[in-house]
């Protein structure tokens, strides 16, 4: 058979070198596997930080650091609007910022190891806001939340109860998000003026509305005057009925402490 006549840019011409031969041997195209621990190698191993830096770099920030002892919980699953971040340096269960912690309990794992919390709370880190998140997964707990109750309040905790997961995750998320906020943005804002002031005190009462205070007010023109008026002169203001003035004068009459 006569030999074919070949072009010069035919690669059947070509001769395999010995770095063909090493490209040969490496696959072209990485396996997913490979091609993810490629993109992401290195990330999460980064050398351990003091605790200020380390709480210093997540300040002002959406990221929540977590302890590892609690990448498992469910309630991470949850989370939305704050990035948790595994990490071993921090002695609370989650770290909102240098000045929020939380600690994470439930009523079912309290009552099967009752003196958990109470040994876990004393070696905590004291910061300005500290809290316990407890969530409640078993029915009858009367007697579990009040055990806890009294470890959270005895540590100096404040107590956060939640019936399911996600709620959980919300207190944390809404922590981190007020994070950095004066605590006057959730507090009541109350008018200066003496009609605002006695409606913010008189509707503490049940059934006295803003407008029965206004009443009262044009009635009587002062505080003083409506706690001294008798049962007779309250009944007397339109819209006040007798339920009304009975409650008016258990709250004027009756002692703080029975």
């Amino acid at each position: 058979m006569s030999d074919e006549p070949r072009s010069k840019l035919d690669s059947r011409n070509e001769v395999p070198s010995h770095s063909d031969s090493l490209e040969a041997e490496t696959p072209r195209y990485l396996t997913r596997a490979d091609a993810f621990n490629s993109v992401f190698q290195g990330v999460g191993t980064a050398a351990a930080q003091p605790r200020e830096q380390l709480v210093k770099n997540v300040t002002g920030t959406m990221v929540v650091l977590v302890h590892p002892s609690q990448s498992g919980n469910p309630m991470l699953h949850h989370m939305q609007n704050v990035l948790p971040e595994v990490n071993a340096d921090i002695t609370a269960d989650y770290m909102m910022g240098d000045t929020c912690a939380a600690y994470f309990i439930s009523v079912r794992y309290h009552m099967l190891h009752p003196h958990y919390l109470k040994n876990k709370l004393a070696r905590a880190t004291r910061v300005k806001v500290q809290v316990l998140v407890c969530h409640v997964d078993v029915s009858d707990s009367e007697s579990a939340l009040k055990e806890i109750n009294c470890e959270a309040l005895s540590a100096g905790f404040s107590l956060l109860l939640a019936w399911s997961w996600k709620e959980a995750a919300r207190y944390i998320e809404t922590l981190k998000a007020y994070e950095n906020k004066s605590a006057a943005l959730i507090k009541e804002k109350v008018e200066g003026d003496f009609n605002s002031q006695l409606i913010d005190v008189l509707t503490t009462v049940r059934s006295v509305n803003k407008t029965d205070v206004l009443t009262l007010s044009g009635s009587f023109g002062s505080l003083r005057r409506i706690m001294n008026a008798t049962e007779e002169e309250l009944a007397l203001c339109p819209g006040i009925g007798g339920k009304k003035v009975q409650q008016l004068l258990e709250a004027f009459n009756q002692p703080f402490h029975s």
